[in-house]
């Protein structure tokens, strides 16, 4: 069974789905297509909340409605003002406003292991809904992970049990009594396998 998230925002469209193994996002955007398949195993556990916006082009803006200001402001007082002035910088600050609006983002970040990162919008459609998808996401990625390796296997070698347990930690499947516990499992299977092969 999957779950799907559908999110736009000003400049990105995307759709988010996860089965019972991976995560498929699909993204349009300036009119480009992409699209990949993210396998659990390469989810990192945490999300990052990230808040860009372009002060720059909100600075320029309002120094640019300060101006029209006092060229209107001029213009009452009787000075010679060129014709249409205030109405063109009033344009021209619209249009920075505009483009710093557009561009601001408002994003949860979830890094994968090779270095990229997942971008989910965080009120599109709504808070409650993305909050909810992340938090499903991770619960599958959990039970994906800890069914495919946190199975103590006595014909697996010891090495590369302990090697998934460690990484599972690592990855917050497992806290410290759940690593705990299967190290001593691991630790009891392999004990009580060497005394039947040895005597």
């Amino acid at each position: 069974m999957s779950v799907k998230l559908s999110q736009r925002s000003f400049i990105r469209k995307q759709t988010l789905e996860f089965d019972d193994s991976k995560l498929n996002i699909a993204w349009k955007s300036f009119g480009n297509r992409d699209e990949m398949d993210i396998p659990f195993e390469n989810i990192l556990p945490n999300k990052f909340g990230v808040f860009k916006n372009s002060l720059l082009l909100f600075i320029i803006s309002g120094f640019f409605y300060l101006l029209s200001l006092g060229l209107l402001y001029e213009r009452f007082n009787g000075d010679n003002i060129e014709e249409y002035a205030e109405i063109f910088w009033t344009l021209v600050a619209t249009v920075f406003l505009v483009i710093g609006i557009v561009t601001m983002e408002n994003y949860w970040r979830i890094n994968l292991s090779n270095n990229n990162s997942i971008k989910i919008i965080k009120k599109s459609p709504n808070k409650d809904e993305v909050n909810i998808f992340i938090q499903k996401l991770f619960e599958k990625r959990d039970e994906y992970l800890m069914n495919n390796y946190g199975f103590i296997n006595p014909n697996i070698s010891y090495e590369n049990q302990l090697n998934n347990i460690v990484w599972l930690r690592k990855m917050k499947v497992l806290d410290h009594n759940g690593f705990q516990a299967k190290k001593n499992e691991l630790e009891n299977i392999f004990s009580i396998s060497s005394k039947k092969i040895g005597f």
